[in-house]
């Protein structure tokens, strides 16, 4: 099986050279699988390798691995410039310059720019999305949005459950209460 025919089975149509494009940057944003020179002084390492706290080079490779899969499927399922403005019924140029406001949340792979489907109802920007987007950091990185996303937060909470940023977007919660958090990003991306 080609890597075109894995994803072409997943429901996303590349061709080869699209599909090594994705994989090649995906990769090129995971964490690196090769232990970073220690920080710790000689003497420090000491104390914690004689702990048994050292350094696992195979959940190093695995968090790495982990990263450009959820990288890949993120870029994978993103959409170009063309498709999602017909989708929400604007022009390319209209898309164009929300892209640039920061009104939507784009990627650029090469020359073009891919907009993360999770932004995306059927027929329209999650309600609130604008809000949420031009307050994360453009330093960010793809994946702490993405978690940001799709994980629950405490700070957004219904019924005393805490809710996901899209799921307290889509029931109608408060973007500048999902905009708060997504500047918090700025510490992680620093």
């Amino acid at each position: 099986m080609t890597v075109s025919e894995l994803f072409h089975a997943h429901g996303i149509d590349l061709d080869e050279r699209q599909a090594m494009e994705l994989i090649e940057a995906a990769l090129a944003a995971a964490p690196s699988a090769t232990p970073s020179p220690s920080p710790l002084t000689p003497d420090e390492a000491a104390i914690y390798d004689e702990a048994g706290m050292v350094e696992d080079v195979q959940a190093l490779q695995q968090q790495a691995a982990d990263s450009a899969a959820r990288f890949l499927a993120l870029l994978a399922t993103a959409i170009p410039v063309a498709e999602a403005a017909a989708r929400i019924g604007v022009s390319r140029s209209r898309m164009q310059q929300m892209i640039a406001a920061r009104d939507v949340w784009a990627l650029r792979q090469g020359s073009r720019w891919l907009l993360p489907a999770i932004q995306f109802d059927e027929d329209a920007l999650i309600s609130g999305w604008s809000t949420f987007a031009r307050a994360f950091p453009e330093s960010a990185h793809p994946l702490e949005i993405l978690g940001l996303l799709t994980s629950a937060q405490p700070e957004l909470h219904v019924g005393g459950r805490p809710q996901t940023v899209i799921d307290w977007l889509r029931g109608g919660g408060s973007p500048l209460a999902a905009a708060s958090l997504a500047a918090g990003l700025r510490d992680i991306a620093a």
